[in-house]
């Protein structure tokens, strides 16, 4: 029925933040950050045949952080993000979509039913010039 609310229960998901960790976040704002992605972890189904939680981070360079599938509970993901590190530096958002691209989204072993969902976590504007 129109306006009903969907039952997501079960449903997969592969779930990968990019998170900004260039200079002009600050150290701050980067801890803002990372409460942010734990308060989005917590109120998720955590597993390998729910979400599974992956992140990059990035600023004049582009890492993964941890992959999909690397911890299979709330309390795993979220101590894997406590840990990530904050570097400084310019603000590349190419490398990092890239990287998704080439190393999270294309060799996830999950069936295709699973969404992929990318959130992306920036400041501001790229430093990338645009191609002509």
């Amino acid at each position: 029925m129109v306006g009903e609310e969907e039952n997501c229960a079960g449903a997969q998901m592969d779930l990968l933040f990019l998170i900004d960790s260039s200079g002009s976040v600050g150290i701050d704002n980067f801890i803002k950050t990372l409460a942010f992605l734990n308060n989005i972890v917590s109120n998720l189904d955590i597993g390998e045949e729910e979400t599974r939680v992956a992140v990059i981070r990035f600023s004049h360079f582009a890492i993964v952080s941890f992959n999909l599938g690397k911890y299979s509970t709330k309390t795993a993901v979220t101590s894997a993000i406590n840990a990530i590190y904050y570097d400084g530096g310019n603000t590349y958002t190419d490398l990092a979509l890239d990287l998704a691209r080439t190393d999270i989204f294309a060799t996830t072993t999950r069936k295709s039913l699973a969404a992929k969902v990318l959130v992306l976590v920036t400041d501001g504007q790229s430093k990338v010039k645009r191609k002509q």
